[in-house]
């Protein structure tokens, strides 16, 4: 199969159409559609919707370092549509988990798939380090009571606060209990996995 080209935008909206020349009539390709999470930048590919997931993943990897320009250590895929609770938007759901399947198999026949590109949070930019500072110093100057970094309510001596994230960030009982029902694996703020 062969990628041609049809159309490419610049700026700050990348919109890429990728037509692959079938082989056969019974090899029916897929549109994948794929954006980055909160933001507009986005792609379109279409691939053989009879290939393995891991296939899948690796062309995607592909396309999107030459299209986003991200390594695939900078970001998880995270299917979108999933229903989440509580209001939480499906940008945050469980990254996506590659199975021994086919693409076929996985989607049933669906004629369109649709990625989130989740950044992981840069660690080492100027900017970066510099934000971290600023809160850093913002946190030792607050002498204001420990608040859930979901809800922002102080505890109560009904609920307490707990690093379940392994990270400094706090969340308070009920908020642990959404987050385990939901399914969310890292923290809000800092992206830490647990």
């Amino acid at each position: 199969m062969t990628a041609i080209p049809l159309h490419h935008q610049g700026n700050n909206y990348i919109h890429n159409h990728f037509h692959f020349q079938r082989q056969n009539d019974n090899d029916p390709e897929v549109n994948i559609y794929v954006k980055i999470a909160y933001q507009t930048t986005n792609a379109n590919y279409n691939l053989s919707r009879n290939i393995e997931l891991s296939e899948m993943i690796r062309q995607l990897r592909e396309n999107i370092l030459r299209d986003f320009g991200r390594e695939s250590s900078e970001y998880e895929l995270v299917e979108a549509g999933q229903t989440m609770p509580l209001g939480i938007p499906s940008e945050e759901a469980p990254a996506f988990v590659v199975e021994p399947l086919s693409i076929r198999h996985r989607f049933n026949n669906q004629n369109s798939i649709a990625f989130y590109i989740r950044l992981f949070p840069t660690t080492n930019s100027s900017l970066g380090s510099s934000l971290g500072s600023a809160l850093l110093l913002l946190s030792l100057n607050d002498h204001s009571e420990p608040r859930c970094m979901v809800c922002q309510e102080t505890p109560t001596m009904l609920t307490t606060l707990t690093s379940y994230f392994g990270c400094s960030h706090r969340i308070c009982d009920t908020c642990c209990d959404g987050c385990l029902q939901a399914g969310i694996t890292r923290c809000a703020i800092c992206r830490h996995p647990r």
